[in-house]
C-alpha cells in the first residue's frame, strides 16, 4: 500500500473515532433533521437521507486533511453519493475548494472550525 493511502486511511480510522460528535455537530451546525425531529412534511426523505449521509461523509473524510477533489468525487461515486448531492453538500458545508498553485490540482477542506468539530477537538 502506498504512503498516502496508508495515512489516508489511518486519518479516516482516527476520524471514525469521533464519529459521534461529528454527527451531532453536523445536525446542530446545519440544522440536518435528525430521526427523531425529522420534517415530517418533507416530500422526498431519499433526498434528506442522501444529503446527510453527503454531510456526514464529507466532514469524516475532511476532517483530517484537504483532499484532491478527483479523489473526493471517485470515492463519492463509489460510496453510492450522486455528485449534484456531494456538490450540495460541500456547499451547506461552505466546503474551501482551491487549486494548488504548482500542481494545479483542486483540493477541498473544511474550515478551521468545522475541522476541530470533525476530529472532536
Amino acid at each position: 500500500m502506498e504512503p498516502d493511502v496508508a495515512g489516508g486511511l489511518f486519518a479516516i480510522a482516527r476520524a471514525i473515532e469521533h464519529l459521534a460528535t461529528v454527527l451531532e455537530s453536523a445536525r446542530s451546525v446545519h440544522n440536518v433533521p435528525t430521526k427523531h425531529h425529522a420534517n415530517k412534511n418533507a416530500t422526498e426523505p431519499n433526498q434528506n437521507s442522501a444529503m446527510n449521509q453527503a454531510i456526514q461523509w464529507l466532514l469524516l473524510i475532511l476532517g483530517q486533511q484537504p483532499l484532491p477533489a478527483n479523489q473526493i468525487l471517485a470515492d463519492a461515486t463509489r460510496m453510492g453519493i450522486a455528485e449534484i448531492t456531494l456538490r450540495r453538500a460541500a456547499k451547506s458545508l461552505r466546503i474551501k475548494k482551491q487549486k494548488e498553485r504548482f500542481s494545479g490540482r483542486w483540493m477541498w477542506s473544511l474550515s478551521n472550525q468545522q475541522s476541530d468539530r470533525a476530529i472532536g477537538a
